[in-house]
């Protein structure tokens, strides 16, 4: 994975020092715009600097580009407002601040290369292993596209138990009735009912996790 610092593609400043954010959550976008994927790296620079950060602070008036790091179609990868710092892509303050924002310069146009996702899945190796999601989930979008959209899903980013936070699958169990609740969830007794769920780093979490991780490997090997 070849990074390219904010410095070397000449970003401008943030006005404001933004949020830290959790840590190891991304949300995937595309940009919308075309870049060829030969393209070199002074255009790639261009592009960063006039098409998205340009735009993002005079047009939309957000701080900074709005995206933690950019994905060029020949696999080089671009520091945004770079790691842990919360960005302006996902729809809002909420969803800001639970997931970072990792985009690809593709759009309905120009669809996204094999370098980009290769690439992505690197930085989802290196940073993002708590939980991967497109910018579609839980907002009106066709961000970020059907393909990378069903990558997530084939790649397993989005069905694999080890890359959900704790908070999702506490709530997850409750509602579906899974693991230790199997038939006694939300389905079974109603929105009345909320399981005991210990806090993540109580001496009680690692067997309510262990519980629900065998429960949930016994459902997909039916």
């Amino acid at each position: 994975m070849e990074l390219i610092k904010r410095e070397k593609w000449g970003a401008r400043p943030p006005r404001n020092a933004s949020q830290l954010v959790r840590k190891g959550f991304v949300k995937l976008h595309w940009t919308v715009t075309c870049v060829s994927p030969g393209a070199s790296v002074e255009d790639e620079c261009k592009h960063m600097r006039k098409s998205l950060q340009d735009f993002h602070m005079d047009t939309r008036g957000w701080s900074d580009v709005a995206y933690n790091f950019v994905v060029f179609p020949s696999g080089r990868v671009y520091e945004g407002r770079g790691l842990n710092v919360r960005s302006a892509a996902n729809g809002g303050g909420a969803t800001n601040y639970l997931h970072q924002a990792v985009a690809l310069v593709a759009g309905p146009d120009c669809a996204a290369q094999p370098r980009q996702y290769e690439a992505v899945a690197s930085l989802i190796n290196t940073f993002y292993r708590n939980g991967v999601r497109g910018h579609r989930d839980g907002h009106s979008t066709d961000c970020p596209g059907d393909d990378v959209y069903q990558w997530i899903q084939d790649c397993g980013w989005a069905d694999s138990l080890a890359d959900k936070g704790p908070s999702y699958w506490s709530w997850r169990a409750w509602r579906l009735g899974l693991g230790p609740w199997e038939g006694l969830g939300r389905r079974a007794q109603g929105k009345r009912f909320r399981p005991k769920i210990p806090p993540p780093y109580s001496p009680k979490w690692p067997n309510w996790w262990s519980r629900l991780a065998r429960s949930q490997s016994r459902k997909e090997s039916v």
